[in-house]
């Protein structure tokens, strides 16, 4: 790997957007640091610091397009899956951001020269490559419905990335004319996160510290473990991989400032974070016989509706709570959620109520 401290003002900009599109700031990156790892605010704040100083500078300086939700906001998933955490400006910006471009104008002129099969293409490999899953590569309409059917994608998501596949060219424009201003205001104030680059080629030409952890944590594998790495300053807390396929580019990682300090920070256990909120879930007897049913084996909502005899938005509502205590958690096959139980926080809850129930 070879890393380079430059950063990709497209990519900052689309991850601007995507955080305000979808009512959330970098303050609450922090809270959910502080909530998860074994870290003071202070510190957490000290590590986001440079995310925090461009945010401040573009709130000030930037108006919100007004199509900023359709194209910078979460395509949403089917309930009880997790957020594949693009957009649509990402997916029909993955090409450049492959490419290394980082000029708006450049970035548009290769994305409008793009075929149809290119642009599925660009549209699959970050659908199934965003945030570290492997990539899967299209090049046919039906190789896309193909995806699109794999991934726990509503019914409307699915129609809407087709409806701005048919209508490429016209999003395109639309989303490098959303992106223009705030491109140029990064590309002018490098004051603002420059300091936090000055030993990021040093630091990063070996990531694979950073692959482990989150593959330990998250249980996916990375599509590579060699390629460019890049940083990202507002997506400080994100580690994005670009796999470079069929066209010949190659595999470029966007590393956020942060990932490395927070991957080293131990998470909190059970008993600090919410062993009093899971012990009170479950207390209901429903959601008990959940945890029985899925410590055995997996399933998935409808499944686990007809055996409790149960509605499927009750289960959902059971299942919101047991995830959110850490019990229990959940992937996707096809176009099914499917649940189990966290066996090492079930392992943690059962020792920490023995040893709270212990008789002295």
């Amino acid at each position: 790997m070879k890393a380079f401290a430059v950063i990709n003002p497209i990519l900052e900009a689309i991850k601007y957007f995507y955080l305000k599109a979808n009512n959330t700031c970098i303050r609450q990156k922090i809270d959910n640091i502080i909530r998860n790892r074994e870290v003071t605010a202070e510190q957490a704040e000290a590590i986001m610091h440079p995310a925090m100083v461009l945010e401040k500078f573009l709130d000030e300086n930037i108006v919100m397009p007004s199509c900023a939700e359709e194209l910078f906001g979460d395509i949403p998933c089917i309930e009880g899956a997790d957020s594949l955490n693009t957009c649509i400006a990402a997916l029909l910006t993955d090409r450049a951001l492959r490419s290394e471009i980082r000029n708006i104008d450049e970035a548009e002129q290769l994305l409008l020269s793009q075929t149809q099969p290119q642009a599925i293409s660009n549209i699959t490999m970050n659908l199934t490559s965003a945030n570290i899953h492997a990539a899967a590569e299209a090049h046919s309409y039906n190789g896309l419905l193909s995806v699109l059917e794999g991934l726990p994608l509503t019914n409307d998501s699915r129609w809407k990335i087709l409806f701005v596949l048919q209508h490429y060219e016209k999003y395109v424009r639309l989303i490098c004319n959303s992106l223009r201003s705030a491109v140029g205001l990064i590309e002018a104030n490098p004051q603002l996160y420059a300091y936090a680059l000055k030993d990021f080629e040093r630091d990063y030409s070996d990531i694979s510290d950073i692959i482990e952890v989150i593959e330990d944590e998250n249980g996916v594998d990375t599509a590579s473990k060699d390629g460019r790495v890049y940083p990202t300053v507002i997506g400080s807390n994100s580690f994005t991989v670009h796999t470079g396929e069929s066209d010949g580019t190659r595999t470029v990682y966007y590393v956020g400032l942060s990932v490395r300090a927070i991957g080293r920070l131990p998470l909190r256990g059970i008993e600090k974070m919410d062993y009093d909120e899971a012990f009170r879930i479950l207390a209901d007897k429903n959601r008990m016989k959940i945890m029985q049913l899925l410590c055995g084996e997996q399933a998935y909502g409808l499944e686990l509706a007809e055996k409790l005899k149960l509605s499927p938005n009750t289960i959902s509502h059971h299942m919101s709570k047991l995830q959110k205590c850490g019990l229990v958690i959940s992937s996707f096959e096809g176009n099914r959620v499917y649940y189990r139980a966290n066996k090492a926080a079930v392992d943690e809850f059962i020792r920490m109520l023995s040893k709270k129930l212990r008789v002295k």
